[in-house]
């Protein structure tokens, strides 16, 4: 298991203006050497505006300081599942619009969320789409992760079936503690999307017991991808993250041991 961190907890860091400002670029080297983290989780966000020569100057920053960019992340949930053909096909040029920049970048997944319409229908609209976007996937070699949104994946096993429903090498989930802890069984959430994800979000606001629960919860189901630190960004980021880096370690060691 590769611990990452997802850039959206340096948000402050990167959008003040004073002199202390923490510029893209320097992120790969600032989260090195000061967390000694081998891996970024990147949200589509930092990205808006760039140019391709800012996407290639970033991943040499990203290779020079050994810590790859691994995920790129839509927040915002998409519209797949919307009967209007017109409404869903953008939604799905905007995916493959994320899969050619996950790509330009050396990323190994992909990372999105599905809107719900409230429609009876939705699920399997949403799987048809699903499917088009996976052949993509495939041909570019980037895994396809579906994130919680709610509705159509509200629990975790609605995110499993929506996952098992699309079928494919390149489908898979993108869980959260946060989501696990919501569920209020966080190793039962677990032990159902793991599984099927090569990367994960350590976020929210976790204390340590809650933390190792949940590691020990996809320690237990095998899962052997990269998992991103993911606090919310604001006073004492850089503690909190060292903080859940050093309980999300002693938890792994004790998996182990067990």
């Amino acid at each position: 298991m590769l611990l990452t961190l997802a850039v959206s907890a340096l948000r402050d860091q990167t959008s003040s203006a004073g002199k202390d400002t923490l510029k893209p670029d320097d992120i790969p080297a600032y989260v090195s050497h000061e967390f000694d983290l081998r891996g970024l989780h990147v949200h589509t966000e930092l990205l808006a505006g760039w140019q391709l020569r800012d996407i290639d100057r970033f991943r040499d920053r990203c290779d020079k300081a050994a810590c790859p960019c691994l995920v790129i992340i839509e927040k915002t949930p998409l519209k797949l599942a919307d009967q209007d053909g017109m409404v869903a096909d953008a939604a799905a040029d905007r995916v493959s619009k994320i899969l050619r920049v996950a790509h330009r970048l050396g990323c190994s997944s992909a990372a999105i969320r599905v809107d719900d319409p409230g429609d009876e229908d939705g699920f399997e609209v949403a799987c048809d789409h699903l499917r088009d976007i996976v052949r993509h996937a495939e041909r570019t070699e980037i895994n396809l992760l579906i994130a919680p949104s709610g509705g159509l994946t509200t629990t975790g096993q609605d995110l499993a079936d929506l996952v098992r429903k699309v079928g494919g090498f390149r489908i898979g989930s993108f869980p959260s503690f946060a989501e696990a802890h919501a569920s209020g069984d966080p190793a039962e959430y677990l032990r159902l999307v793991a599984p099927y994800a090569s990367a994960i979000s350590a976020s929210g606001e976790l204390d340590p017991p809650a933390i190792s629960q949940c590691v020990e919860a996809i320690s237990a189901v095998g899962f052997d991808g990269t998992l991103a630190i993911e606090p919310a960004p604001g006073k004492d980021v850089e503690s909190r993250i060292i903080s859940a880096k050093e309980t999300i370690e002693a938890a792994l060691l004790e998996a182990q041991d067990a």
